[in-house]
């Protein structure tokens, strides 16, 4: 079992080539009008809380005695703080002020409950959760009443039940089913605290007709607020291949190695904050009635602008207010990604954070331990991998899990492990755990881990990775020798502020580079054709100018950076420099560059090994492509098999005083037709080598190289 940090969903619904068809059939699809549930207007959701009577084997009671959140023989304390009852009451409960404040007001979610708790048997129920919803069904059928405030079933459909997914969502003008059943369970051990189900498919029947749609979760220990939010958002954003911002498992095929953290509506146990995302809201089209973007954002003179912002648009100033409240936010374009390939984005959201916004999403899931510190104001970052196309029948099958990957400013590395777990005592969860450094001499802003991931770890020199061999909970021994609790959980380092993390661009950690993906479900190859093995530079900058007095935060965003100005080491597979500095120079390496092989797991399947370390990685590779120019005035260096090549019509400046040191097998390659220029060294250690075309590199290697344009042109 996952326990409290990491829950167990199981998401099971139909769709089948039917309901692909009928969906064309019935309207356009559109991820805007809701998977299952609509987007807007109002949806009331029937409670039932339900008990289970151990009379076989008492032991396998998760709480024979109760618990002070959930009395036995009682409804739970927290039954009226889940929903509203009505629109228009005073103050907004948990769920129903979360709806309203993710989506502007756009939907509202209500709810009310059966006045009684449900008693089954253990005898007649098993461990079958089918039986479960019988008895839940059989008891609603069976009462003249439904809730406290007197309902009826007719209050609880708002909405026609539709087999055809994100498509427009008809009113009901008569009862033809509860719109959605949530049923509570106190001690079912099959479905422990905190986890949970929902269904797109019926419940049972209920007043005569089918409910639309279902949930259970387990709530013996309080109010499963986290699991709820998940399971309900599936059926609004998607199927289990939605899975993402802390909300994914292993089960699910996702675009990226490692689990991600972060934040989003299908973020869990396992996110940072428990807010929306900036995807969220673009995907189910919510944004403030007063803008004409969906993706928004304002200028310094605070007029608003479009947030959704590609490299034609050149060096701008942007104004975010408060993502939560205002919906400000803004959405890069990563050019040089093929097409073909999976693009890319950066989403950018200032979180003012709880002190200053009041929404009691916008902390850190558990930052009320004592163990963990409070997120603080920021512009926290977040990568967007594909999961764009918003309307056709195809939009619910053509996305993978994880689709949202964190960009925290404390860098990516390969992480450094320790070989025992150490064990300091309660802290969200209980037990050992393995500890990892960040290590300036392993970063990897281009291919390592990020903080917000559950990282792996193999144990073996095996031929491939098992489930043995990931170490999904760690804790971080920082550069003073104390120890950071579940850094996945969330840290302020993470976010960019003024004083501190102000600037990220080409050669910065992290990069604002694309990211390498490998759709696969963590193990065998990955054939899918859309894959990006390689990862883009590009020219994207981000710059915190200034942070006004309300926590809005000006920033400059630029898609002409170039320059390397502290010590950086790469590691990843191909890294492609393409022409996007129209000036001059794509590349300005002003300090020392080195190239090296990845400790981070990339690949599942068939590990190298180099100097008597097992690598599930790419050697390195720098592709200076036509019209792109590298100019070094320092030095780089090619460890373990790294290679530079230079191709048709790119260009390498070698300055005065700088070296190119190659070594444990590195190349450098010119194509016929690059160039080679300037009064640096290109030295060669062991059997390292180079090469002009098809002939080795003799007359550049181990001297200086001519002042005069060297080109490999025939």
């Amino acid at each position: 079992m996952y326990g409290l940090l990491f829950h167990r969903s199981r998401f099971i619904f139909l769709f089948t080539i039917f309901s692909l068809f009928s969906s064309v059939l019935s309207g356009q699809v559109n991820s805007e009008n809701g998977w299952v549930l609509p987007t807007r207007g109002t949806v009331r959701v029937l409670m039932v809380f339900v008990e289970v009577e151990h009379d076989l084997d008492t032991s396998v009671d998760d709480f024979p005695d109760g618990h002070k959140n959930w009395e036995v023989n009682e409804l739970p304390e927290y039954k009226d703080n889940i929903f509203n009852v009505f629109e228009g009451e005073d103050s907004l409960k948990a769920l129903t002020r979360y709806y309203s404040e993710c989506s502007f007001g756009e939907l509202t979610v209500l709810g009310d409950y059966y006045p009684e708790v449900v008693t089954v048997k253990q005898s007649e129920i098993g461990r079958s959760k089918t039986k479960i919803l019988k008895a839940v069904v059989e008891t609603l059928n069976s009462a003249d009443i439904l809730t406290t405030r007197n309902l009826s079933f007719e209050d609880f459909d708002f909405w026609q039940d539709e087999s055809a997914r994100g498509v427009q969502k008809i009113p009901s003008t008569e009862f033809t089913g509860v719109d959605h059943l949530m049923v509570f369970l106190r001690n079912f051990s099959a479905i422990q605290s905190a986890n949970g189900q929902a269904s797109s498919s019926s419940g049972g029947i209920v007043g005569g007709f089918p409910t639309d749609s279902y949930s259970i979760f387990g709530g013996g220990k309080g109010m499963p607020f986290k699991i709820l939010k998940h399971e309900f958002n599936h059926l609004l954003i998607g199927g289990n291949n939605f899975h993402s911002g802390g909300g994914n498992s292993f089960n699910f095929r996702s675009y990226l190695p490692a689990l991600q953290g972060g934040w989003s509506m299908m973020g869990a146990a396992n996110s940072a904050f428990l807010t929306p995302s900036g995807w969220d809201r673009y995907w189910l089209g919510w944004k403030p009635n007063e803008n004409n973007y969906l993706i928004s954002a304002r200028n310094e003179e605070g007029r608003e602008v479009n947030g959704d912002i590609d490299s034609d648009k050149g060096t701008q100033t942007y104004v975010l207010r408060d993502f939560i409240a205002t919906g400000d936010v803004l959405r890069i374009e990563l050019p040089f990604i093929p097409d073909g390939e999976f693009p890319q984005w950066i989403w950018l959201e200032n979180h003012t954070t709880y002190a200053h916004n009041g929404s009691p999403t916008d902390v850190f899931n558990y930052e009320h331990y004592d163990c963990i510190k409070p997120a603080l104001p920021g512009l926290y970052l977040m990568r967007q991998i594909d999961a764009n196309v918003k309307e056709g029948s195809r939009i619910y099958s053509n996305v993978y899990a994880d689709y949202l990957k964190p960009l925290p400013v404390n860098g990516t590395f390969d992480f450094v492990w320790d070989d025992e777990q150490i064990d300091l005592g309660s802290c969200v969860d209980n037990g050992p755990h393995y500890v990892h450094e960040l290590i300036d001499e392993f970063e990897n802003p281009l291919s390592g881990h990020h903080s917000l991931e559950e990282p792996f770890f193999y144990t073996d020199k095996s031929t491939k990775i098992t489930r043995n061999d990931v170490r999904r909970k760690s804790i971080r021994r920082t550069s003073d020798g104390s120890y950071f609790r579940h850094p996945h959980l969330g840290d302020a380092a993470y976010g960019m502020r003024q004083g501190e993390v102000e600037y990220i661009g080409i050669g910065t950690n992290p990069s604002t580079a694309s990211s390498i993906t490998h759709v696969n479900s963590r193990k065998g190859k990955s054939n899918n054709s859309e894959n990006s093995d390689a990862v883009y530079l590009n020219g994207i900058s981000i710059r915190i100018l200034e942070t006004l007095p309300d926590l809005s935060i000006v920033v400059e965003v630029g898609f002409n950076d170039t320059l390397i100005q502290e010590p950086r080491r790469w590691a990843g597979s191909d890294v492609i420099l393409n022409n996007h500095n129209s000036q001059g120079t794509d590349l300005y390496v002003e300090s020392t560059l080195t190239f090296d092989r990845g400790k981070t797991i990339t690949r599942f399947v068939e590990p190298d090994t180099v100097k008597g370390e097992t690598y599930f990685s790419s050697p390195t590779v720098l592709r200076i492509k036509r019209g792109a120019r590298m100019t070094v005035e320092e030095d780089i260096r090619l460890l373990k098999d790294s290679r530079i090549i230079v191709e048709d019509g790119g260009e390498l400046e070698l300055l005065r005083k700088s070296k190119v040191l190659l070594e444990d097998s590195a190349e450098i390659i010119f194509e016929n037709g690059a160039a080679i220029f300037g009064k640096g060294k290109i030295k060669f250690k062991g059997n390292s080598e180079g090469a002009v075309g098809d002939e080795l590199l003799k007359e550049v290697k181990r001297r200086t190289c001519q002042k005069k344009r060297f080109s490999s042109k025939p």
